[in-house]
């Protein structure tokens, strides 16, 4: 099974307007993680969203809007972040599924330990990924 991991993205839905929430998929607007959603959806058996706020998220889990980036974590609590969501991953991984991460460097430390990752961004700058996943989609 094909596993991707998408990272949030800082440009969301208005926040009025989702006063009840919204799907997690729905909630990130930004053109990175639109291009790595559809990545996901096509070339994924299934993906999830690695939040700085909630960890790892189904696509469709109702969240609500909020303001948190990996980099405002402290060193303290990334450590804490990563070691949750490596647990989060590892109830959804099977031993021979292949992750697929297509996030932002400061997420790279959730899945560090697991045998079967692919980083097809890795080393890219944003032009460079938007462009990758447009071709790739």
């Amino acid at each position: 099974m094909i596993i991707a991991l998408v990272g949030c993205g800082k440009t969301k839905l208005p926040q009025a307007s989702i006063p009840y929430g919204t799907p997690a998929r729905d909630l990130y607007t930004g053109g990175l993680f639109t291009k790595a959603r559809a990545f996901a959806e096509k070339h994924a058996d299934r993906w999830f969203i690695l939040s700085a706020r909630h960890g790892l998220v189904h696509p469709d889990t109702v969240l609500h809007w909020y303001d948190l980036a990996c980099q405002d974590l402290t060193p303290v609590e990334k450590e804490v972040w990563e070691m949750d969501v490596r647990r989060e991953i590892r109830r959804v991984v099977g031993p021979r599924d292949t992750l697929i991460f297509l996030a932002g460097q400061c997420y790279s430390g959730a899945v560090q330990g697991f045998p079967h990752i692919e980083y097809p961004l890795q080393g890219m700058g944003i032009g460079e990924r938007l462009g990758w996943l447009k071709r790739n989609t």
